[in-house]
């Protein structure tokens, strides 16, 4: 019994690696499978709904750095296209502004670089940031934006 289940061990090793090295085979090793091409905007699915923080670090002569909460609720194009606008709501007074800007694939892996600059108010608000993927949902940190009267950091992440 020994030996006819190494004689058919002995087959089985055989045959895989004559079939492996058969140049004639029309199997496709993995190493010649091309993977399918993902359009570089499906990696920032960024739409959705943030919290987020901001604080001033630097202000003009007669203006104090302030610290505040906001939401954001970023609308993205269609199907993940590089251009987003964004309705920001200030957590203590509701004061809206609203933005528009794009987001671009980093050379981070599972990061996406976004900017924008308000298109309501008279702030003239512009902002920048890396917006990563941590487990299933997006968060910036150490962003910046800049107005009239201040500039800061900002951070923004998924509730």
């Amino acid at each position: 019994m020994k030996s006819i289940l190494t004689g058919i061990a002995i087959v089985f090793m055989f045959s895989t690696v004559v079939f492996a090295a058969d140049p004639a085979s029309t199997r496709t090793l993995p190493s010649t499978i091309k993977p399918d091409l993902v359009p570089i905007g499906s990696t920032c699915c960024i739409n959705g709904h943030y919290l987020g923080l901001n604080e001033d670090k630097l202000c003009t002569a007669g203006e104090t750095p302030g610290k505040g909460k906001f939401t954001m609720d970023i609308t993205q194009a269609a199907k993940c296209g590089g251009t987003y606008t964004a309705v920001v709501t200030d957590s203590d007074d509701g004061h809206v502004t609203n933005f528009s800007g794009t987001v671009t694939a980093s050379p981070l892996r599972g990061c996406c670089t976004m900017s924008g600059n308000s298109t309501s108010g008279s702030d003239n608000i512009k902002i920048k940031g890396t917006i990563c993927k941590k487990g299933l949902k997006w968060k910036v940190e150490n962003g910046t934006y800049k107005t009239n009267k201040c500039s800061g950091v900002w951070s923004i992440q998924q509730p």
